[in-house]
């Protein structure tokens, strides 16, 4: 059985992997980090207007070389910097379908309907090992021709919009001063500082 980073061993949870898929990790990892916590029906919609060039996607972290763009505006991205990556988007969409397989396998009693409330709540992308090719230049030279394959891993759950709430994190507890805190705080407060 394959291993994921998170949610081994939980049941009922749809998932989908894809190992050392042969597309740009940067422009899968862009892909992934922006349909994360969508509906996965939702997010294949999406990535199908990418293909089709009215929609893109935010480039947030691998910016370099990427085009600013009208819609970039929709999206409020850092200077409508936006990408229309085909490739790895047909392999996403191409696992995302994967998932909803998956569900509808584990769920048997899903209905299409259904099927609209598959969130997706873990995507991960991983660089793979680079395959190592040649590039002969002039003179003699040999210069490195690699490519930058990536491992894709999501995980999905069945959630009711209706009744979704969304989980409150507990404030972390107050720690302790130190010797050296609390001798500072004295010392302000003696001199007539408030608390």
């Amino acid at each position: 059985m394959t291993r994921y980073a998170q949610y081994n061993d939980d049941e009922g949870l749809a998932k989908a992997r894809g190992e050392r898929v042969r597309v740009h990790y940067k422009k899968t990892r862009e892909i992934c980090h922006f349909i994360k916590g969508m509906y996965v029906t939702k997010a294949i919609k999406y990535l199908e207007k990418v293909i089709e060039g009215t929609r893109g996607i935010p480039m947030l972290r691998h910016t370099g070389g990427c085009g600013r763009h009208g819609s970039g505006k929709l999206l409020k991205t850092p200077g409508n910097v936006v990408s229309f990556p085909i490739k790895p988007t047909k392999k996403v969409i191409e696992l995302l379908k994967n998932t909803l397989a998956n569900a509808k396998a584990l769920n048997a009693d899903l209905t299409d309907e259904d099927l609209n409330k598959v969130k997706i709540i873990h995507i991960q992308t991983n660089r793979a090992v680079k395959s190592r090719r040649r590039l002969y230049r002039a003179h003699g030279r040999i210069a490195p021709f690699m490519l930058s394959p990536v491992h894709i891993e999501i995980v999905a759950r069945v959630v009711d919009p209706e009744t979704e709430q969304v989980e409150k994190a507990e404030p972390a507890p107050k720690k302790a001063l130190s010797r050296k805190q609390v001798a500072k705080l004295r010392f302000k407060l003696r001199n007539g500082a408030s608390a």
